[in-house]
């Protein structure tokens, strides 16, 4: 289970960074598989998506002034961003972050933003933490109860395969547009 655990938490700091896949669509069938183990798997899942949303809000810190001001200087969005940058802090950041974690919405863009606005990591964190966590957790607790009787069902593997498929599409469809 080990090579699991650290398997996951890297695949999720990829999802939380630059992989534009659902991370469900490997995790809930791990889940079901081993039941006992999902809600570490989902624990493992926060964890490699908090490290990754980290290396992104580092990155849009460390980029905003050398790169990004001086781009929206030359396109003459300095003023939009600024209203941004005046509206985005405290309560409006967290509701804003919890918000976008728990839809299909690109959680690279809320952790960069972040951090190129320079809001407060630890808020950035908390409200991560919250959506994604509950996201994972709830994951895990009904793969949990729902796990063994859901394998028992011995659906046939063209029908998961078709499934997945169908979800990734739709997972990339609302990615692209």
């Amino acid at each position: 289970m080990a090579e699991g655990r650290s398997g996951i938490a890297v695949l999720s700091a990829m999802e939380a960074t630059f992989l534009p896949i659902p991370l469900e669509a490997v995790l809930v069938p791990l889940m079901i598989a081993r039941p006992a183990h999902a809600l570490m798997l989902g624990l493992w899942s926060l964890i490699g998506c908090l490290a990754g949303t980290a290396i992104l809000y580092l990155s849009g810190w460390l980029l905003a002034d050398p790169v990004v001001l001086p781009l929206l200087d030359w396109l003459g969005l300095s003023a939009q961003f600024a209203a941004l940058e005046g509206r985005l802090h405290g309560t409006r950041l967290f509701f804003t972050v919890l918000l976008l974690s728990v839809s299909p919405f690109p959680i690279q863009l809320a952790s960069l933003g972040a951090g190129m606005l320079g809001s407060s990591f630890a808020l950035l964190m908390v409200a991560v933490t919250v959506a994604r966590g509950g996201r994972y957790m709830g994951l895990g607790v009904l793969a949990h109860l729902l796990g063994p009787r859901l394998a028992a069902l011995h659906v046939p593997r063209w029908v998961w395969i078709t499934a997945l498929a169908g979800l990734l599409a739709l997972s990339g469809h609302a990615f692209l547009f």
